[in-house]
């Protein structure tokens, strides 16, 4: 190569690294990708209003959500104001704090893949906005509310598992807007099925807890893996995981609810007219045949139910709820490995409503029902903030759980 033509191709590959004039660029064009409304205040200030979805009658409303893209920041010093921020409606009710006003910071990452937390963030109750100032090192950057997990991403996983001989993945139907309502079925190949224990798992309701899908992610990886500890499991348990159970919502970046604004983790009592209508919300009419066909020939023992806590009402950041409360001294069991195995550390308590989509799934099938809720911010014990690998660990610690949780069975 000639001299010039190493200058030429110098100058090529810094102007790629470099910022040129004028304002950032903003996009959310993307799978997951939500911004809601958003404006670039001058060169360097960017405020949005991520964007508020409602249930079905309009009443429920969640925000918090957010997935976007920024341009044109090398070296600069960059504001982000989230403001229009209003409480989460809940069950009807307010929640306690707004978005982002407790134990929040935001992630950001250069490619997508690896993800780094904010560090400069603060809540300014005088005008209801969560500010982030930072200067980034490189051109193009990702921000995010916590680390996305895509529906892609899953789609590519299982393409991946199902080389697997211990691995069975299904369709137990389709989404409101077609996509594939994935059952992945874990059992070491030549096994008989016996008096096996069998454990379902259900992840990602909510299409804006990502937390879950990392933590299943782990427990998948984990299983199928040529670990002599994974290979003992699957001889011993059955694992059947349903790793995302509102993929529209994922897709589009959505917070709760589904296409048709139904919130998957409601209307699962058969008197709920939602919980058989298939049109409305396909994924809990699915779901439910699919257990109850499931149930009429085959045990089901153990059903977890997996979200994350967005923070706008639990201080703690984690807690699980079991079903039924008679099922006290095998959930303290249970309670005692989890606390070991995983990273949770929250309350640990009976569900008092028997409407509870864990109520609902133990009292139908005879299985112990969990809903499990896990940190997105600040581990105390850790002295660290929730990120991908502790997710991952959550979902291998879980797989040890279960399996523990059944040794005196």
């Amino acid at each position: 190569m000639s001299i010039f033509a190493g200058i030429a191709a110098t100058i090529v590959l810094l102007s790629g690294l470099m910022s040129g004039p004028g304002p950032i660029q903003v996009s959310d064009d993307f799978e997951s990708g939500s911004l809601g409304k958003w404006k670039v205040e001058n060169e360097t200030h960017l405020l949005f209003t991520p964007r508020t979805e409602y249930d079905q009658d309009h009443v429920n409303s969640a925000l918090t959500w957010f997935y976007g893209r920024l341009s044109n920041v090398l070296n600069r010093e960059v504001t982000i104001r989230i403001g229009g921020l209003d409480h989460t409606v809940y069950n009807g009710q307010k929640g306690n704090v707004l978005p982002f006003e407790r134990n929040t910071v935001p992630v950001f990452s250069y490619d997508g893949a690896v993800w780094e937390r904010f560090t400069d963030c603060s809540f300014r109750r005088e005008t209801n906005t969560f500010q982030i100032r930072h200067i980034f090192s490189r051109d193009t950057v990702w921000i995010a509310y916590i680390p996305p997990y895509l529906f892609s991403r899953l789609a590519a996983l299982l393409t991946e598992m199902r080389q697997n001989p211990a691995v069975a993945v299904e369709s137990i139907g389709r989404s409101v807007e077609g996509r594939p309502l994935y059952l992945v079925n874990i059992v070491e190949p030549g096994t008989a099925e016996g008096s096996r224990p069998v454990v379902w798992i259900v992840a990602r309701q909510h299409a804006f807890e990502a937390g879950g899908s990392w933590a299943v992610e782990g427990l998948l990886r984990f299983l199928t893996g040529p670990d002599p500890e994974a290979q003992a499991i699957r001889k011993k348990v059955l694992f059947k995981i349903s790793p995302m159970l509102n993929p529209d919502g994922v897709a589009k970046g959505g917070t709760r609810f589904n296409a048709r604004g139904v919130d998957l983790n409601r209307h699962w009592n058969q008197e709920d007219p939602l919980s058989r209508d298939a049109d409305a919300a396909p994924e809990i009419a699915f779901m439910k045949q699919a257990i109850h066909h499931w149930r009429t020939t085959h045990r089901l023992d153990l059903w977890i139910n997996i979200h994350n806590n967005d923070m706008v009402w639990n201080d703690d950041g984690d807690y699980i709820r079991f079903a039924p409360a008679e099922r006290a001294a095998d959930a303290r069991r249970l309670e005692t490995l989890l606390r070991s195995e995983t990273i949770f550390t929250g309350p640990f308590e009976p569900n008092p409503s028997a409407q509870a989509t864990e109520a609902v799934v133990a009292s139908e099938t005879g299985a112990l029902g969990l809903l499990m809720e896990m940190k997105t911010g600040y581990l105390d014990r850790e002295a660290r903030w929730t990120g991908i690998d502790v997710f991952l660990a959550h979902g291998r610690g879980l797989a040890r759980t279960v399996s523990r949780f059944f040794d005196r069975q």
